[in-house]
């Protein structure tokens, strides 16, 4: 991929971001290589080193924890145009997984350079701020449906969120986000 198409790429991610101008743009088009990652395959497990940010181009991924029993939890799904990077510009060591769900493409950022060009200008510092409270708000408000909602009060928070994903997410996925069995989730949509 040449520089321009990176970087019409990475113009376009950063669309929302007020008064960003074209040195910031370079900085990052710089820093990004493209990657790509089989479906099924683990692109960050428990205990890795969180060195990369991910902008995806295409495919969907998700991202898990292992819980004392084994079973995996999704925390979540993130596809085209959205950021991948778990909690890496935050700390050392991951504790939860990547998965590809679909055959990924992606722009890949060292993400200590991706944060330092972020917080060197005003505007890109103001959008990692607002990026960083939208990260609190779904954490926030995932912990409230968990805490005061029921399944099915869940379910249909999640097709209000991810209505245009739900056909290309397994079932067991989904059962695995919302916290119930796949049995419940079945019967959830039977019910609705």
């Amino acid at each position: 991929m040449s520089f321009k198409e990176k970087k019409k790429i990475i113009s376009h991610a950063m669309k929302d971001v007020e008064n960003i101008n074209s040195q910031v743009i370079n900085e990052i088009t710089n820093i990004a290589e493209e990657v790509s990652f089989s479906k099924n395959s683990v692109i960050l497990n428990l205990d890795d080193k969180l060195d990369f940010v991910y902008l995806i181009l295409k495919g969907l991924a998700r991202s898990y924890y292992i819980d004392i029993k084994g079973n995996d939890i999704t925390k979540l799904l993130i596809s085209e145009n959205d950021y991948m990077m778990g909690e890496s510009l935050f700390q050392s060591s991951s504790f939860e997984v990547f998965e590809a769900l679909e055959d990924l493409h992606c722009l890949r950022f060292k993400g200590n350079d991706f944060k330092n060009i972020l917080l060197s200008y005003k505007e890109t510092a103001k959008a990692y701020s607002e990026f960083l409270e939208n990260i609190i708000m779904y954490k926030m408000k995932r912990e409230y449906n968990f805490q005061c909602l029921d399944a099915s009060q869940r379910y249909l928070d999640f097709k209000k969120n991810y209505s245009h994903l739900e056909d290309r997410i397994p079932q067991y996925i989904i059962s695995s986000y919302l916290g119930i069995t796949k049995e419940s989730l079945s019967r959830i949509r039977k019910e609705l």
